[in-house]
């Protein structure tokens, strides 16, 4: 094997994938935390019987569940982020910088979208997009999103190791 030209090594790269699942209908989940609490309690009220199937009542809130986590499932948007390169990174950084004497590290308002757009895999969006996008998602749900993008940007990554898949599957 023979030493390895950094034009070699460079080829091999392909930049850090981050998916972010969101749920785009939040009525579907405060029917289902409802639903489930409903659950909870027929099955503590019903807890005297031989067993859950013998307990219509939580049997039919369980089958609601159930159908309410298949909406849930159908109401799901996937987001896939891609990381930059260090220099895109840094470029973005300089091109937002923070305020002056605010201690951050860049502009919060806009170096987030900036770098969501830039990361975008799937959908790919634009600045303006990303702005948009904003205006419906929660702030959780726009930190998971632009968390996703920092990541790839940002983590280090190591040799992943499952122990699982070693003991399901040993080699």
């Amino acid at each position: 094997m023979g030493q390895q030209s950094v034009a070699d090594i460079r080829a091999k790269f392909k930049a850090r994938e981050k998916v972010v699942v969101i749920v785009a209908d939040g009525g579907l989940l405060a029917e289902h935390e409802r639903l489930s609490a409903e659950l909870e309690q027929a099955v503590a009220r019903g807890e005297q019987h031989a067993s859950l199937a013998g307990n219509p009542s939580a049997r039919d809130l369980a089958e609601q569940v159930r159908e309410l986590e298949a909406a849930i499932t159908a109401a799901t948007v996937t987001f896939r982020v891609r990381g930059v390169g260090r220099n895109k990174f840094r470029r973005l950084l300089d091109e937002h910088p923070a305020p002056d004497g605010s201690g951050d590290v860049f502009d919060a308002d806009t170096f987030p979208v900036a770098l969501v757009a830039a990361c975008s895999l799937n959908p790919p969006m634009t600045e303006a997009e990303v702005r948009d996008l904003a205006d419906v998602l929660s702030d959780g749900q726009w930190g998971e999103l632009f968390d996703a993008a920092f990541a790839a940007c940002r983590e280090v990554d190591e040799v992943p190791f499952s122990v699982l898949a070693s003991a399901v599957a040993p080699s």
